[in-house]
Formats: structure tokens, C-alpha cells, sequence
């Protein structure tokens, strides 16, 4: 069953993406947020990497104060898989510098379901992931154009868990690992209208560079 959630890394790393890992909290520069106190925002995003595409919808609120959370849904399309992984989420920031260079400890929770024709007949499987990271950025401009350059950093633990039947035997099993995770991009604001473009990497034995896309509103 290990040979399994090996073959379920690249997977998983594509789901992590799609679910925007802990930057998915929304409301300070250092995670490349447009969104002031007071803020509700919701867009779309477009998540590509060699052999798939992902799509994804996300709510995004900034309360007045330091916190900022999120919910997030989506679907990832994988070559030669004849359905989708669903994936869905949810994370927060906490900013502790609003000086030039806003800095933020995030977290987040991550779950992800294979569909039986991603690992073969017979087969099921779904994660459970923890990312948590400390993530830094600047909002740059005061006219009706700005920009938001940010980078975050951190550990992503993950449970796997696995089940297979055939015959009428069923056999069951879980593992977990835990990764550095990267992401680091820009977005640009304009009165109510925000697009971000990000690159995103999870560092396990198949990475590979993911990039994201991002279009919004505010409110």
C-alpha cells in the first residue's frame, strides 16, 4: 500500500495547490491580499502544472483586527484520470507587523478525495493536510493601482489514509509526511477588482512547480 501513496504525492501536491495552501487567509500584505478591515472578497482560480488543471472558487473575509480567514472549494483534472480530485479547505492569518513589511504566522486544514479511476479499480483514498507557515509581505502604491508582492514558507503535515476490496476482502491503511511547502507572488489591485499570479511548490520526492492564477472582487 506504500507504493500507492507514493504514486498519490504528485496528486496530493496538485490538491494543495488548488486549495491555495495557507495563503488561502485573505487579509494582509504579507500573503499578497488585497483586502483592508472590514472586507469580504470572493474569486476564482486557475491552478496548472504539467498534466493537469485546476479550478477552484474561494470566500474570503478580513475582520477588523489582525485575523484573516477563508473557505475554498475546487476540482483538479488529471491526464488519464476519467474524474475529478475534489479538494476543499479552509485557513487564517494573523498579522504581528503592519509596518512596511507585513508579517504573518498562517495555518491552514486541507481534504482531498481520489476518485476510484485515479488509482484503479478498487481503490480509494483520501488526505487530510496541516500546513502552517510564516509568510511576508508589502503593499506598494497609494494611487488606484497597487501592487502586493509576498513570499511565504513552512511545513505541511499530511495523513493519508487508503482502502482497497476485491473478492470480498477489505484491506485498509493510513500514513502521514510532512514537506516544505513554498509560495511567492504579486498581485495587482484596482478599486474593486484584484488578479494575482503565483508560483507554488510542495517539496516531496515528485515536485513539481505549480502556478496559479487569481481573479476577484471586493466588497
Amino acid at each position: 500500500m506504500r507504493s500507492i501513496g507514493h504514486n498519490l504525492m504528485r496528486g496530493v501536491g496538485i490538491a494543495a495547490a488548488a486549495l491555495l495552501l495557507p495563503h488561502a487567509a485573505f487579509g494582509q500584505a504579507c500573503i499578497g491580499s488585497p483586502a483592508f478591515p472590514g472586507q469580504f472578497a470572493l474569486g476564482g482560480s486557475l491552478v496548472t502544472a504539467d498534466g493537469m488543471t485546476g479550478y477552484g472558487a474561494e470566500a474570503r473575509t478580513n475582520p477588523a483586527g489582525p485575523l484573516a480567514i477563508t473557505a475554498n472549494i475546487g476540482i483538479i483534472d488529471v491526464d488519464g484520470a476519467d474524474d475529478d480530485i475534489f479538494t476543499a479547505g479552509a485557513g487564517m492569518a494573523w498579522e504581528i507587523s503592519r509596518d512596511q513589511l507585513s508579517i504573518c504566522p498562517v495555518a491552514g486544514v486541507q481534504y482531498s478525495d481520489f476518485p476510484t479511476s485515479f488509482l484503479g479499480a478498487g481503490f480509494e483514498a483520501s488526505s487530510f493536510a496541516v500546513p502552517v507557515g510564516l509568510a511576508a509581505g508589502a503593499r506598494l502604491g497609494a494611487g488606484t493601482v497597487q501592487f502586493i508582492p509576498s513570499g511565504e514558507l513552512g511545513l505541511r503535515w499530511e495523513r493519508f489514509s487508503y482502502s482497497a476490496s476485491a473478492g470480498g476482502v477489505s484491506i485498509s491503511e493510513s500514513e502521514t509526511e510532512t514537506d516544505l511547502y513554498l509560495n511567492a507572488g504579486a498581485t495587482a489591485v484596482t478599486g474593486r477588482f484584484f488578479g494575482r499570479a503565483a508560483l507554488e511548490r510542495i517539496f516531496h520526492d515528485d515536485a513539481e512547480n505549480m502556478f496559479r492564477f487569481s481573479l476577484g472582487v471586493l466588497f
